[in-house]
């Protein structure tokens, strides 16, 4: 997706992801994530190994892969994000969470989106040797919006 449409791209699911936390199924959204068109929301399906991890670093990073993996993909939407937690995480470890972060929209463009299903199933591809400076571009703290057993 060249530059230009890329950034529009992401501005519709920054605006999607807007109307998303006025549902009531949000509690609680931070203002920067609310009203910051800059940004987008991404979504990130985890273990609780993870989760761990993340709240070790408090709640500003996410860990480095391991080695056998090579990209760091969260989800573009959050019913995708749940459906995985649901179908892998929850089978295989018994219970799962459903983070949920913004990160700066310019940065986010250079990523490509991959779409692993449908639509809905859209992932943004980010090598796990970028993933580092990845986090620096995280605007706030990442939430856990979900929890699956």
């Amino acid at each position: 997706m060249p530059g230009a449409s890329r950034r529009g791209y992401f501005n519709h699911i920054a605006h999607q992801a807007r109307r998303e936390n006025a549902s009531p199924n949000f509690s609680y959204q931070p203002s920067y994530m609310r009203h910051d068109p800059a940004t987008i929301l991404l979504y990130r399906p985890v273990n609780q190994q993870e989760l761990d991890l993340i709240a070790a670093a408090n709640w500003l990073a996410f860990p480095p892969r391991l080695p056998e993996q090579s990209i760091f993909y969260p989800a573009l939407n959050q019913e995708y994000a749940a459906q995985i937690v649901r179908d892998q995480n929850v089978s295989f470890y018994g219970a799962g969470y459903v983070l949920r972060f913004a990160i700066d929209a310019d940065y986010a463009a250079q990523f490509p989106v991959q779409s692993v299903g449908n639509r809905q199933h859209d992932e943004l591809w980010v090598p796990a040797e970028e993933l580092a400076e990845f986090n620096q571009h995280i605007v706030g703290q990442i939430e856990v919006i979900a929890v699956f057993q």
